[in-house]
């Protein structure tokens, strides 16, 4: 959609994170992807809420009062074979 395609550098950097982490460690949560980028937890919820805005397909569920992101099974493929968030790595 119109909107995924105009991610912030924040967003894409915060997905990319997102979409390692969870191939590394199958859950991810806010806490992860703040040691693995430059931004804080507070951030990088922010980031979330924004790319959630934005219609890409990022799930967040609570377990143990902790929220953990994952990213749509076929927005994954779709987003490795079409690059539709247009980013570089």
């Amino acid at each position: 959609s119109e909107k995924m395609s105009n991610l912030s550098n924040d967003e894409k950097n915060v997905f990319k994170a997102i979409y390692s982490l969870e191939e590394e460690n199958g859950s991810v949560t806010f806490e992860d992807i703040a040691s693995e980028s430059q931004f804080t937890s507070e951030e990088v919820s922010k980031i979330i809420s924004s790319l959630m805005e934005k219609e890409v397909p990022i799930s967040r569920k609570i377990i143990d009062n902790k929220p953990y992101l994952k990213i749509d099974k076929d927005f994954k493929r779709l987003q490795a074979k079409e690059n539709v968030l247009n980013i570089t790595h």
